[in-house]
């Protein structure tokens, strides 16, 4: 059982590099105040127990909403947090990254790696995308937009644990010619490091499913290489068994797309999972495979349900790598419906795993108001 232990202006920059090195850290509310600070509601174990707040909502408003985690162990231990960090969903969002140097016991207060506003030609970074590379290098991808005009993606690298980050070559990702990056990027023997995102409006194609390739472990990144036609979103993609599979957000229905290659991506097959309750609601899967055991597959399921009795659950799936015969293991988080103040609705969602030891799994999520503070919660998962 799991236990809850775009171009700027003339003369400036698309977007403010928010540090060269690390750049300043944020003040944050210590557990007390950050637990409140990001609303009344608090996800918990099916048993009634609460998560840990892991990075409390900021306590200034401009850095206050936190969401989207990818989390990622660094060669050394060190977990790498990435996130996002805004004002409120979609408004002002900035790419920054905490460390925790404990097994996820405590993290550092997030910093920022980029900034944008509402003043700049990209207003907002609305997805990210973090992974490891053969050479135990950090590769950061961070998308950035403005509404259905323009968007861009800009990349990080980090030699040392998550501790500095140099800023890498996307030219061939950015400025309208991609669209999103999401998920893990994977390192993949015969192709080299792999992120994967959607198209969106902005971009030559408005739609579907890419991929992109750095054959130097995140270095420099090649031209996004379309897979899909389908109007998908935030693709979650691992390297399982010989074969990529990924399960991709599908608003038109009860469960996420799914793409795979047994060929490195030369051919695709794609078709509606198994995994999903049959009705909406679904924001962005997870998928990854534990370490040693290629053959296995993990999945986590998120549904914005909004019964009267809960608001949204985060399930655990399994596979056969080869059979893709998903099926639900059980029920992690529950978010229970509580009363809250008028006009301050829910943010919950994106949850994201990382492999602590052969059983012991960290799960991260963010919770909060959709239009104020938002704060990182975790739980372990043990996973037989």
């Amino acid at each position: 059982m799991a236990m809850a232990h775009d171009k700027g202006s003339p003369g400036r920059l698309p977007f403010t590099l928010a540090w060269s090195v690390v750049g300043s850290g944020l003040a944050c509310a210590g557990p007390g105040g950050g637990a409140r600070r990001h609303g009344p509601w608090v996800p918990q174990t099916p048993d009634g127990t609460p998560l840990r707040v892991l990075v409390p909502a900021p306590s200034g408003p401009r850095h206050a909403h936190l969401g989207w985690p990818k989390l990622v162990r660094a060669a050394d231990g060190t977990l790498v947090l990435g996130l996002l960090a805004g004002r409120e969903h979609t408004v002002d969002g900035c790419p920054g990254a905490s460390l925790s140097h404990d097994g996820g016991k405590t993290f550092t207060p997030p910093r920022m790696l980029a900034e944008f506003d509402r003043a700049m030609a990209y207003r907002h970074s609305g997805n990210i995308a973090l992974g490891l590379a053969a050479d135990g290098s950090l590769v950061y991808l961070a998308m950035a937009f403005t509404e259905d005009v323009r968007n861009t993606v800009l990349g990080w690298r980090s030699m040392d644990n998550g501790r500095t980050w140099q800023t890498v070559d996307t030219s061939r990702l950015a400025d309208n010619r991609s669209g999103s990056v999401f998920g893990e990027i994977v390192a993949v023997p015969g192709m080299g490091l792999v992120a994967f995102g959607h198209y969106r409006a902005g971009t030559e194609l408005a739609t579907g499913i890419w991929y992109a390739v750095s054959p130097d472990n995140g270095r420099t990144w090649g031209d996004p290489v379309p897979i899909s036609k389908t109007r998908l979103y935030e693709p979650a993609f691992t390297f399982a068994a010989g074969r990529l599979v990924g399960l991709i957000r599908n608003d038109a229905g009860g469960h996420y797309w799914q793409l795979f290659s047994d060929d490195l991506g030369k051919t695709w097959q794609e078709t509606e999972s198994l995994v999903g309750p049959g009705q909406r609601g679904l924001p962005s899967p997870f998928i990854m495979h534990p370490k040693g055991d290629p053959s296995r597959l993990l999945a986590l399921l998120t549904h914005r349900c909004h019964r009267p009795d809960e608001l949204a659950y985060v399930e655990l799936w399994e596979a056969d790598a080869r059979k893709l015969d998903c099926r639900c293991v059980r029920k992690l988080v529950t978010v229970p419906e509580v009363d809250a103040p008028a006009g301050k609705g829910v943010d919950f969602g994106y949850p994201w795993m990382v492999q602590l030891s052969e059983r012991e799994w960290l799960l991260v999520l963010y919770c909060g108001y959709v239009k104020g503070p938002n704060s990182i919660w975790g739980m372990t998962v043990r996973i037989e």
